[in-house]
């Protein structure tokens, strides 16, 4: 049997091009083709897959390799060899230096011309398109439009090229950067690959536009239907480009034709458009290979950072690096942010360079090089995360506390940069903040401050303090957070009567559409010694309307709600023990965790505490049920409700109350104990309430503190309610913390954890290794919380 290429290819080379529908090209399909190319090239800008190949070729000279010579052929070489290759050099440089002064020349004027040198971003993409936006006005206009059209494709040609440079630059800086930290050039300052490839897109528009200009003056084509309009043009060259690659015409291979209105009528026509669509498919397959090559170098960067090989990447990588940080931080439960999964898991970065980041060094023009990363408050916070767990030490609490008063920082940026200084000294973090007390513009941000003073009482700050508070033109808002502040700093000399005096002229003046304020003032009023015993007394500066919500404020600070108890450090075996459940022990094996200090809630939290919440936020109050209020704990309340109900605390008391982690609640639950239960091998209907024969046979919920309390001084950690932890639901302990804290990493975010059985389940589930989880957002009559806070360090 015969075989051959392209079968019947002579015949049909033989018929006249568009002879027969199938072998037409429609114009249509040239729309189309303009369109595909052109989101093919804008996706190759917009899409790369990040990363950078570090390091540098390294050559053999000439002048090593003749030392090496004997002495008698050195001179001889030399002498033949010096004017040879003098001479060869300048041949071979001859024409690098030609294309380098017309690069230079042509590239870089044209490039700062065009706006790529502007900042910020959106002022450089408007220089940019609109340079290309005239071109392709006089383009089609005339009289000189193929000259429009020629400057127009210079313009891009000299963007894509000055991309390159950029490029090529930032992967010199890498390698210089391990060996001189002194170095700071990265680029242009600027990643121009969306503009370049953006800009190749108008390409499609100019070279129609020339081919028209072409035939304006050389009568190159042929009009079937009159007058062809600039969309008839673009079809025209997008049919053509559709039937082409580099190199190939495939209508001479499967013979098929422009079925546009407009056809090439000299050769000059037929060869300017195959010569245009071999050029710009060139470009393309020079902008996919550009592409690629820097996907490759970016994707062997990624890999190389994130096995600790590579101590600082490009400042592009860093962007999205550091974004992801703090995108994955979360701010409920109350988990530090150096502690967190993603800062933890993060490869040690180069720390002089973290510092250039919090600072926010070269955010001037002249030194724009490391802009990405700093024009993005995102990536910056993820920075200072890194910074923090890395050298969590004063010199880093007083860099990260700085931004909290730079003007540049928002309020978000700014509340981050307190709350992190704390977390990363927080033994030197009342020096560090009480002189930015007075600093800081923004009125959050000085509350927040005046908080933390007081949370971590620092006595060093009673003046500052008292400045705020005394200070006519202060925001209301600083004043009251100034009020509870000085009332937790302990100080011998001094009389209150004058800090009192103020807060009880703030106080008569209140309204009731500032209940953040009132609570505030009367939290602070009830702090100070001699402390009042009856909080009715204390609350009776306030309007008549404000006394109730005044009222739950001031028992608070009394310790007659919202009481805590401290726990003890300790360590402990967490999980089910051999003698209990043989499923439940082969589920969740013992392990030892320790744990630091911390505090808990006496009680689980009532509907007296959380009501006042709800009236005071506008919040709806759950419902009881039906089987009373007040000293009952607060069910139908979710884990998001209970983490809304520590920030509230936080505005008006400025200590940071949390839920417990499992960790935690199942060492206090246990109080040193080692049985089932914190009431020995077993528990019965005098030690809690639960359902003892069926499930749901108790009914409903008792008042808190019914039943004796544990060892540690705990009421009601066996039933009741069950007790929501901050820790996403995990199906074993494969993988769990070892020092008690909320373990985040690969839970479900949706399920979180509740301990200690309720007043529907039976004794079994009661058990201080029992597991039990629920959805986050659910309400349900037999779920409540308890508080829990971090021991303060104090200053």
């Amino acid at each position: 049997m015969d075989w051959y290429y392209a079968p019947d290819a002579a015949g049909r080379a033989s018929v006249p091009h568009g002879s027969t529908p199938d072998g037409v090209i429609p114009v249509t399909a040239g729309y189309f083709t303009i369109v595909a190319v052109s989101i093919l090239a804008l996706f190759i800008g917009w899409e790369p897959i990040v990363a950078r190949r570090l390091g540098a070729g390294r050559g053999i000279g000439f002048g090593s390799w003749l030392s090496r010579q004997p002495r008698f052929l050195r001179i001889p070489i030399l002498i033949i060899a010096w004017p040879v290759g003098w001479s060869l050099w300048i041949i071979w440089r001859t024409p690098s230096f030609v294309l380098s002064v017309i690069d230079w020349m042509l590239v870089r004027i044209v490039a700062v011309i065009a706006g790529t040198t502007l900042r910020p971003f959106p002022v450089r993409y408007a220089v940019l398109f609109l340079w290309l936006g005239v071109s392709i006005y006089f383009a089609w206009t005339g009289p000189y439009g193929i000259l429009a059209a020629f400057a127009g494709v210079v313009v891009v040609l000299s963007v894509v090229r000055r991309w390159s440079w950029i490029e090529s630059d930032r992967e010199a800086f890498l390698t210089m950067r391990e060996y001189d930290h002194q170095t700071k050039r990265v680029g242009f300052g600027e990643d121009l690959r969306d503009e370049a490839l953006t800009a190749i897109v108008f390409v499609f528009i100019l070279i129609p536009l020339a081919l028209r200009q072409t035939d304006l003056v050389y009568g190159a084509f042929y009009h079937a239907d009159g007058t062809p309009i600039v969309l008839d043009w673009i079809g025209f060259f997008g049919a053509e480009l559709a039937k082409s690659v580099p190199f190939v015409d495939w209508s001479e291979v499967f013979h098929v034709a422009n079925g546009s209105p407009i056809k090439p009528k000299t050769p000059l026509g037929a060869q300017l458009v195959f010569a245009l669509r071999a050029a710009l498919d060139l470009l393309l397959l020079a902008a996919i290979l550009q592409a690629v090559q820097i996907a490759a170098r970016l994707r062997e960067q990624d890999k190389a950072f994130w096995a600790g090989k590579l101590p600082i990447v490009d400042p592009f990588a860093e962007r999205a690096y550091f974004s992801r940080v703090e995108k994955s931080r979360v701010t409920h439960p109350h988990v530090p942010a150096a502690k967190q999964p993603a800062a933890i898991g993060f490869p040690e970065y180069q720390e002089r360079r973290l510092c250039q980041i919090v600072e926010g060094e070269a955010l001037s023009a002249s030194s724009a090089v490391e802009a990405p990363v700093l024009r993005d408050s995102v990536a910056r916070q993820g920075a200072m995360t890194i910074l923090a767990r890395q050298s969590p030490d004063e010199k880093t609490a007083r860099l990260i506390a700085a931004q909290s008063v730079n003007p540049a920082s928002g309020n978000d940026l700014s509340a981050f940069c307190v709350q992190l200084a704390v977390e990363s000294a927080p033994d030197h973090a009342g020096a560090i903040l009480a002189p930015l007390l007075a600093e800081a513009e923004a009125p959050a941000i000085r509350a927040q401050i005046a908080r933390e003073l007081g949370r971590l009482e620092v006595a060093e700050a009673f003046d500052a303090l008292s400045q705020r508070l005394f200070a006519s033109d202060e925001d209301i808002t600083v004043r009251a957070a100034a009020a509870v502040a000085l009332s937790k700093l302990s100080r011998a000399e001094g009389d209150p009567s004058d800090i009192l005096s103020k807060i009880d002229e703030l106080a008569i003046h209140l309204q009731a559409d500032t209940p953040d304020i009132v609570l505030m003032l009367s939290y602070a009023r009830a702090g100070w010694p001699p402390q009042q015993e009856d909080a009715q007394q204390t609350v009776s500066v306030f309007p008549d309307k404000l006394r109730p919500l005044a009222l739950r404020a001031a028992r608070s600070r009394l310790e007659q709600l919202d009481q805590m108890v401290e726990i003890s450090a300790g360590h402990y075996m967490m999980g089910a023990a051999e003698g209990e459940t043989g499923a439940l022990a082969r589920k969740y094996p013992q392990h030892e965790v320790k744990i630091a200090a911390f505090e808990m809630g006496k009680y689980a939290v009532t509907f007296e505490e959380y009501d006042a919440f709800c009236e005071a936020t506008d919040r709806e109050k759950p419902s009881d049920q039906g089987w009373g209020r007040n000293r009952r704990p607060v069910i139908n309340v979710s884990w998001r409700d209970a983490h809304a109900y520590c920030d509230w605390l936080y505005t008006f008391t400025g200590e940071l109350f949390r839920l417990p982690s499992e960790a935690e609640w199942e060492y206090a639950c246990r109080a040193g104990t080692t049985t089932p239960y914190y009431t020995g091998e077993t528990i019965t209907k005098s030690q809690a309430q639960f359902s003892e024969d069926r499930f749901g046979s108790a009914e409903q919920t008792v008042d808190v503190g019914t039943f004796k309390a544990n060892d540690f001084g705990l009421h009601d950690m066996h039933g009741n309610v069950w007790e929501w932890c901050a820790d996403p639901w995990h199906g074993n302990y494969t993988g769990a913390p070892k020092d008690g804290s909320v373990w985040l990493k690969d839970g479900s975010s949706g399920l979180r954890v509740a301990r200690g059985g309720s007043w529907n389940y039976i004794p079994q589930f009661l058990r201080s290794a029992f597991r039990n989880r629920d959805i986050a957002d659910v309400r349900i009559n037999d779920i409540g919380f308890r508080l829990s806070r971090t021991l303060n360090h104090r200053s």
